[in-house]
């Protein structure tokens, strides 16, 4: 994947020059990166390997192996234990059986599901008891089940239209008083209180276009704020009654990846689109552009704001990083 991005934009002169150093560029194998913080420190590690195939593979060692009764449904989801405060690891298998396994590779427990999860998995405090449940929806319910793999209060919730994108959930004001919505097959939104109670106005919300992620929460300037993307290439915002904030921005292609959100010359909602173009769309809908190279579905879009204090330390370093900009 490097040496096809490298090749799109390298000068034909050096290309010779490049592909006789291709080789001991392929000799980079894993690379981490960790970033942590502790008492007001900023602390970073990491760790690159550099040798062949083979060099590399004695030192790949697994921790744990766990056989499923079929082959693995897609990735795994890493849950938090509310006990140990230890990572936990759901996945599924393609007989639709949901996993939970412990840190050490052994096997909690397995369920049966109508289908395969649509989306991700949330943590909830259905309770507000500190103690946490997993939410997710298949393509015709709404599930919610304890660490023991029970099914917590009147779940799962049939939804018969089909769901076209994961299940979102918010907590607007931090009391644990969840909102859930889900988009349907049909265009329709649908949204519910925790308990699954249908929210007034949202059952459902009608003819807003099939969704190509789920429901994204942003609260800015004392608002909040529901970002619907729409596979017609528009992008939507309403309030918490599903009333629109301002008309739908056309921004003539799909989004690919999910939006991401900064406050820099206010906010900005960020994301990559089916034409391979990054897109940064402000409030009053206007939006700008960046054209970016071989973007698919499986491309991971991060945001971070910096400011110039971060960038540069003196006047000299200043000047120098706006001659580099590009």
């Amino acid at each position: 994947g490097f040496s096809e991005l490298i090749n799109t934009v390298i000068l034909e002169r050096y290309a010779e020059d490049f592909g006789v150093g291709l080789s001991e560029l392929s000799q980079l194998r894993p690379l981490h990166f960790q970033f942590d913080r502790y008492r007001g420190k900023f602390l970073t590690s990491g760790f690159l390997h550099y040798g062949t195939a083979e060099q590399a593979a004695p030192a790949a060692g697994n921790l744990w192996t766990l056989a499923l009764d079929t082959v693995l449904a897609r990735e795994p989801f890493l849950v938090s234990n509310h006990d140990s405060e230890e990572m936990e690891v759901l996945v599924q298998d393609a007989a639709n059986q949901l996993y939970l396994v412990a840190k050490d590779g052994q096997l909690l427990w397995k369920v049966q599901l109508d289908g395969p999860i649509v989306g991700d998995v949330h943590q909830i405090d259905y309770y507000k008891n500190r103690k946490l449940q997993y939410l997710f929806s298949t393509t015709n319910s709404i599930h919610l089940v304890d660490r023991k793999g029970r099914p917590v209060a009147d779940y799962p919730i049939q939804f018969s239209a089909g769901a076209s994108a994961g299940v979102a959930c918010i907590d607007y004001d931090g009391k644990r008083d969840y909102r859930i919505f889900l988009g349907a097959e049909n265009g329709n939104l649908y949204g519910y209180y925790k308990t699954g109670k249908p929210l007034p106005g949202w059952s459902p919300l009608r003819s807003n276009g099939v969704l190509t992620h789920p429901v994204e929460h942003f609260a800015y300037a004392g608002k909040d704020y529901l970002a619907l993307a729409t596979q017609d290439g528009k992008l939507q915002l309403l309030n918490r009654r599903g009333e629109p904030r301002r008309e739908a921005i056309n921004l003539g292609s799909p989004l690919l990846t999910p939006i991401r959100f900064s406050e820099s010359d206010g906010l900005v909602m960020e994301a990559c689109d089916t034409l391979g173009r990054l897109l940064r769309i402000k409030l009053d809908g206007t939006y700008n552009s960046l054209q970016l190279p071989r973007i698919s579905d499986r491309s991971l879009l991060a945001t971070a704001q910096l400011s110039d204090k971060s960038l540069a330390r003196s006047e000299e370093h200043t000047s120098e990083l706006q001659s580099r900009q590009y």
